[in-house]
């Protein structure tokens, strides 16, 4: 696909602009204008929201060494305490268990052999999985060359059409739904869509080149919320516009089928 820096220019706003060219992106996560597949050392990478990942970690732009290090930072639940998780070693049941309260003590156990047994254990693993996620994301994020989000995050209306690809992607074939009744953006660029019984809340996370194609996405948390219930951690995904005037899209993160599988 070609995308001539002419083209993207006419396509964006004054804001849009400045932050195509690297110069008022704070909220953006790609604060540096490089060439695709270099990845510069001072360049920040800036989480929107004080996500509750990991403790004393707070919404900012940190650098790739700085996120690495919060690989030994606690890794904190959805209610923001810390939780540790209790692992099976790999080949004697009998054996002692071990405690994780790190990213990197987690992923080396898990490297090892190191497993959820219980429950309780894989209802913890779940916060880990998410927090290191994260940081795997990010450690492999590149900086991106175009922006086609004119204020880092998509329009009102792109976020009902989301919404609707998402439903209709969970149909039978031939089956549609309509648009969602209410699609509000809360505090901290946290998206909340209503219809009926359905709830998603989709919460950005940060933006960069995630898939290297040399143009920003956002990496997102997406929960569903069922009426009456609590709130369930679904899944990250990434929330792509790849033009200008081109539409926005939702697709799973990592990806579990082929690149261009769509949610």
């Amino acid at each position: 696909m070609i995308r001539s820096i002419v083209a993207g220019i006419a396509s964006l706003s004054a804001v849009g602009a400045a932050t195509y060219f690297g110069l008022s992106s704070s909220h953006l996560g790609v604060p540096m204008f490089g060439e695709r597949g270099v990845i510069q050392a001072e360049a920040q990478f800036c989480l929107k929201n004080d996500i509750r990942l990991f403790h004393g970690v707070d919404a900012g732009c940190y650098t790739k060494s700085e996120f690495d290090d919060f690989r030994d930072a606690q890794v904190l639940n959805a209610s923001g305490e810390t939780v540790t998780v209790m692992l099976t070693h790999p080949d004697d049941m009998n054996a002692e268990g071990a405690a994780c309260t790190t990213c990197r003590e987690y992923q080396s156990m898990r490297t090892e052999g190191w497993y959820a047994l219980s429950s309780r254990a894989m209802r913890r693993e779940a916060f880990f999985e998410r927090a290191c996620g994260v940081l795997d994301a990010i450690e492999k994020a590149q900086i991106a060359e175009f922006n086609y989000f004119a204020d880092g995050s998509p329009t009102i209306d792109e976020m009902r059409n989301i919404s609707i690809s998402v439903r209709n992607s969970a149909n039978e074939p031939g089956q549609t739904v309509d648009g969602p009744e209410t699609v509000e953006k809360l505090e901290g660029a946290v998206w909340r869509l209503k219809q009926g019984a359905y709830t998603l809340m989709l919460e950005e996370i940060l933006n960069a080149d995630f898939d290297n194609d040399g143009v920003a996405e956002i990496l997102a948390f997406l929960v569903n919320v069922p009426d009456g219930g609590t709130a369930r951690f679904v899944q990250m995904a990434l929330i792509e516009k790849d033009l200008a005037d081109g539409p926005v899209k939702l697709s799973k993160f990592p990806p579990d089928a082929a690149a261009d599988d769509k949610m």
